[in-house]
């Protein structure tokens, strides 16, 4: 993402339509400033206009955005994680389809173990916390969750909605207390389940009419905002060849 004044690394949050508002947990902030990922903030909007419109109806957006901001600090500071696959195909005609994708243990070593480092010089144990996360897929999905995997084995989830009914409230982001603490090893899974009964065709991945997302925006703590303000903490997997595993379908940014 970038604006005329350079790259924009790192996503704080994103809204869907229908989602409630938010509040932080009073142990965490985000820190906004020179040396952070935040010196500058861009907003971004998306918008899909319905199939069929008349060209001359004026639409008024009543949207916005409200950031709360303080000078004292918080005990945390909060880090954003964004695990999302465009390789995502949803078969036609399966009322209960399955999408299961990893983001290898290996890249989130890389991006997370700057924030576990510094947590274990101060003395603590170590370990991140994930606390909250948007679920988000539209009109299809019915189920969605992140497994906290360890050695090949989920140990909790960070985030579910089992009873999703897309844009709505279910665009709300999930607040937790998650089972365990993410571990230097450790890696999460996405899961969406998704109902293409009404589709005539492969549902792809995309943000116009007629397509799918499977797409988990994750709240974590402790960052240390000094570490990595030009890292982007994007987990994201491009469309697989010759039947390459996850971990070779990785895109990375630096």
């Amino acid at each position: 993402m970038h604006s005329s004044q350079g790259p924009c690394y790192q996503l704080m949050f994103a809204y869907d339509r229908g989602a409630s508002g938010f509040m932080l947990p009073p142990e965490v902030g985000m820190e906004l400033g020179p040396r952070t990922p935040y010196s500058k903030l861009l907003l971004q909007i998306h918008y899909l206009m319905p199939l069929e419109m008349d060209v001359n109806t004026k639409y008024t957006d009543t949207s916005g955005v409200r950031l709360h901001v303080t000078p004292d600090h918080r005990p945390n500071n909060g880090g954003v994680f964004v695990l999302l696959d465009y390789a995502l195909q949803i078969p036609a005609s399966e009322p209960e389809f399955k999408h299961s994708f990893e983001c290898h243990h290996s890249y989130m070593k890389a991006v997370l173990e700057k924030d576990m480092a510094a947590q274990k010089t101060k003395g603590k144990a170590q370990g991140l916390t994930f606390y909250g996360t948007h679920l988000h897929a539209h009109s299809s999905g019915r189920q969605l969750w992140v497994d906290h995997m360890r050695g090949g084995k989920s140990i909790g989830t960070f985030g579910e909605n089992m009873e999703y009914k897309g844009y709505g409230a279910s665009q709300s982001y999930v607040f937790y207390k998650p089972a365990d603490t993410y571990q230097k090893g450790d890696s999460i899974t996405g899961n969406c389940v998704f109902n293409s009964s009404k589709a005539s065709q492969t549902v792809h991945y995309g943000v116009g009419h007629g397509d799918e997302m499977c797409a988990f925006i994750l709240f974590y703590y402790p960052a240390d905002p000094h570490n990595h303000p030009h890292v982007n903490h994007l987990c994201s997997l491009m469309p697989g060849h010759g039947g390459a595993s996850d971990k070779d379908r990785l895109i990375t940014h630096g």
